[in-house]
C-alpha cells in the first residue's frame, strides 16, 4: 500500500513537470496492480487523450468516476470525449453531472450549450452560453458560440450584435471576424461583409488567408462583380491549390461572364482533386448541356445528389435499389420518383409512356397537386404520392430527371415531339363561355417563379409584372394572369389594370392544376417566365412564347429562339444581363404581328 501511495506521488510529480512517459509508465503499472485511486485513472485518461487513444480514454474516465462520483473532471472530460463520438446525449448528461458539482463552471456551461447545440436543442443551448458569459463574460468563445447559435435560429440581428460584443473582448479574433462577415454576407449588407473580411487581411500571421479569399470572392460575387471576385479565388487557390471550393466559386464566377470553356476548366480541376465532388459534377454537366453536348452533360447530372449540401432530393427514397438504365437489369417493376420543381416534373413525365411500351410495369410518384395533370394525360392512371412511394418494396426505382440519359435524349434523339399534356373538356367548356365575351384575342401571362429557387444560377430568371406594360399599349388583346401565390400580389398595384379580362378575380381564385390548364387551353397565347407554366402550356401544344434571362437554365441551350423541346414555343433571350426592357421591345413587335395575322 505504501510502495503504491509512492509511485502515485512519483507519477503525479512526472506529471507535473511534463514527463509523461515517466508518468504513463508508472500509472499503468499501478492500474496493473490494482487502486482505488480515482485520480489515477483520471491522469492516465489525460495522457491517453493526447496520444489519440479515445477509447483507452473513455474507459479510463468511467472508472475514474465510478470510483469518485463526485470528480468533476472526470465528468468533464467524459462529456468532451462524448461530443467527439457524437454520443450528444450522453455528452449533455456528462456536463450536466459537472456543473451539478461545479454549479459556478463556466467551461461546462459553455461545453453543455455546445452539446445541446449538436444535439439539435438550440434554444437551451443559447440559455447555457448566456449562463456561462454571465459567470465569464470575457470570454469571447462563449460569445462566438452563442452568435452562431442565434444564426442558426435565424435571428442575424442578434448574431451581428453578439460577434460585436466578442470583438470589443478581442478585436483581432480571426473567428470571430471571419463569422461576423459570413452574417452580413447572409444578411445581404455585402459592404459590411466586405470590410469584416478585409479587417481580417491586416491582422499579422493571418491563417488561412484562403478562406478569407474565398469569402470575399464569394461577397464580390453576390455584388456581381464577377471580375473582381474570380481575382479573389485566384488569391485563395495561390495560397492553396488544394481549396475545392475556390475552385467550384471560380468556376461559377467565369459561368456568370459567360466564359464557359474556362468555367469547365475550373470545374474540372476540382473534380481532380475528388472525383466524386457532386457541386462541381453538376455544375460541369450544366456547362455541357447548354452547349448541346447531352452525353457528358446527363453523365454529370448523375451526381446531383451525392452532396450533402444539395437539398434537391428526389420527393421520395423507396428502401430498393435504384435501377442503372440497362435494359438487362430492367426489373419487372420500376417506380419514377418525380424531383425537383413542378416543371421538372411536367416537363420529363413524357418519358413514361415510353417505359410502360415494354412488358414491365411502372409507377410514378410526383407531387400530388400535378396527379390530376398526370391521370388527364394518362401519364399514369394511378400516381403515388411521396409517402406511398417511401413503402414501395418491390423492384427498382429511378429520379426522373434520369431518364433523359437512359434514353439518350438530344436534339437529334427527341423521342417525343408532339402534345402529351391534356386538360378535362368539361372545363375546357365552362371557361370557354367566360372567354367569348371578348372578340380581342386573351393573352395569359406569368411573371414569377418560386423565389426560394431562383439563387444562384436561377437568380434573375423571373421579371416584374410591370415589365409587360409594353406590351398593354396594344389595343387588339386582353391579358390573363396566370400567376399563383409568389408575385400575384403585383396585380394590385399594376399599371395597366384595365387591360386585364374582368374575370380575372374568378381565375385568381383556380389553385388545380387541371383548371388551370383548361383555362391555358381557352388562351390565344401564353407568354411566361421560365416556370412551370411554361412546361404546362407548352406541353399542351399552346403557343407558348418563353421569357428567358441571359444565361438560362440548361434545359434552353445557349442560343436560338426554338427548343426541341416543345415544338409550339418561341424563345425570347435577354441580350443584356437583367435587362428586361429590351426582350419586352422584341416581344412588342413579334406580338403586333401575332395579333394583326
Amino acid at each position: 500500500m505504501e510502495e503504491t501511495s509512492k509511485k502515485e506521488s512519483l507519477a503525479f510529480k512526472a506529471l507535473k513537470k511534463g514527463n509523461h512517459i515517466e508518468a504513463e509508465i508508472l500509472l499503468r503499472e499501478i492500474v496493473s496492480r490494482g487502486t482505488n485511486n480515482y485520480s489515477v485513472y483520471g491522469s492516465l485518461a489525460v495522457l491517453s487523450g493526447k496520444k489519440g487513444n479515445i477509447d483507452e480514454m473513455l474507459e479510463c474516465l468511467k472508472h475514474s468516476i465510478k470510483l469518485n462520483p463526485k470528480y468533476a473532471d472526470g465528468h468533464f472530460n467524459l462529456g468532451i470525449i462524448y461530443l467527439k463520438k457524437r454520443d450528444f446525449n450522453n455528452a449533455v448528461h456528462s456536463f450536466l453531472k459537472t456543473i451539478s458539482i461545479r454549479p459556478e463552471d463556466s467551461n461546462a456551461l459553455n461545453m453543455l450549450g455546445v452539446a445541446f447545440f449538436k444535439k439539435g436543442n438550440v434554444k437551451s443551448s443559447i440559455s447555457y452560453y448566456l449562463k456561462a458569459i454571465e459567470l465569464n463574460p470575457q470570454n469571447d468563445k462563449i460569445y462566438n458560440n452563442l452568435a452562431i447559435a442565434y444564426s442558426n435560429l435565424g435571428n442575424l440581428e442578434a448574431a451581428v450584435l453578439i460577434y460585436l460584443k466578442a470583438l470589443k473582448i478581442d478585436s483581432n479574433s480571426f473567428s470571430t471576424l471571419f463569422n461576423l462577415g459570413k452574417i452580413y454576407q447572409k444578411k445581404g449588407d455585402l459592404e459590411k461583409a466586405l470590410e469584416t473580411f478585409e479587417k481580417i487581411l491586416k491582422l499579422k500571421n493571418v491563417n488561412p488567408l484562403d478562406l478569407v479569399f474565398n469569402e470575399i470572392g464569394i461577397t464580390l460575387q453576390k455584388k456581381e462583380d464577377f471580375n473582381s471576385a474570380i481575382k479573389a479565388y485566384l488569391k485563395a487557390i495561390k495560397f492553396n491549390k488544394n481549396l475545392i471550393q475556390s475552385y467550384n466559386n471560380l468556376g461559377y464566377a467565369q459561368f456568370e461572364m459567360e466564359d464557359f470553356d474556362s468555367a469547365a476548366s475550373s470545374f474540372l480541376k476540382a473534380i481532380k482533386l475528388n472525383p466524386k465532388n457532386a457541386i462541381a459534377r453538376k455544375n460541369l454537366s450544366k456547362i455541357y448541356l447548354l452547349k448541346g453536348n447531352y452525353n457528358e452533360g446527363f453523365k454529370n447530372y448523375e451526381y446531383r445528389y451525392e452532396h450533402s449540401n444539395i437539398r434537391i432530393l428526389p420527393h421520395a427514397s423507396p428502401n430498393i435499389p435504384i435501377w442503372s438504365g440497362e435494359d438487362s437489369k430492367r426489373p419487372d417493376k420500376l417506380l419514377i420518383v418525380s424531383e425537383q420543381g413542378l416543371g421538372d416534373t411536367l416537363q420529363f413525365m413524357r418519358f413514361l409512356p415510353l417505359l410502360r411500351k415494354k412488358d414491365q410495369k411502372v409507377y410514378f410518384c410526383a407531387q400530388e397537386k400535378l396527379h390530376g395533370v398526370i391521370k388527364n394525360s394518362k401519364i399514369d392512371l394511378d400516381p403515388f404520392s411521396p409517402n406511398k412511394a417511401n413503402k414501395f418494396s418491390e423492384g427498382k426505382w429511378i429520379p426522373l430527371l434520369s431518364l433523359p440519359k437512359i434514353l439518350n435524349i438530344s436534339p437529334n434523339n427527341q423521342l417525343v415531339k408532339s402534345t402529351y399534356i391534356y386538360s378535362d373538356e368539361y372545363l375546357i367548356k365552362k371557361w370557354k363561355v367566360l372567354f367569348s365575351k371578348y372578340e380581342e384575342k386573351i393573352i395569359g401571362i406569368h411573371w414569377q417563379g418560386n423565389p426560394e429557387t431562383e439563387q444562384g444560377i436561377h437568380k434573375g430568371r423571373s421579371l416584374l409584372l410591370n415589365e409587360f406594360s409594353k406590351l398593354a399599349e396594344n389595343s387588339k388583346c386582353k391579358f390573363l394572369s396566370l400567376q399563383k401565390g409568389y408575385g400575384e400580389e403585383q396585380l394590385k398595384d399594376c399599371s395597366f389594370k384595365d387591360k386585364f379580362v374582368y374575370f380575372q378575380k374568378e381565375v385568381n381564385k383556380i389553385w388545380d392544376f387541371v383548371e388551370t390548364s383548361s383555362i391555358i387551353a381557352n388562351c390565344d397565347l401564353i407568354i411566361t417566365s421560365d416556370s412551370a407554366v411554361a412546361h404546362l402550356a407548352a406541353g399542351m401544344g399552346k403557343k407558348t412564347w418563353l421569357l428567358l434571362q441571359k444565361i438560362p437554365d440548361w434545359r434552353w441551350g445557349l442560343k436560338g429562339s426554338h427548343t426541341f423541346w416543345y415544338e409550339n414555343m418561341e424563345i425570347f433571350r435577354q441580350v443584356e444581363r437583367n435587362n428586361w426592357q429590351e426582350v419586352m421591345k422584341r416581344v412588342s413587335i413579334r406580338l403586333n404581328n401575332f395579333l394583326n395575322y
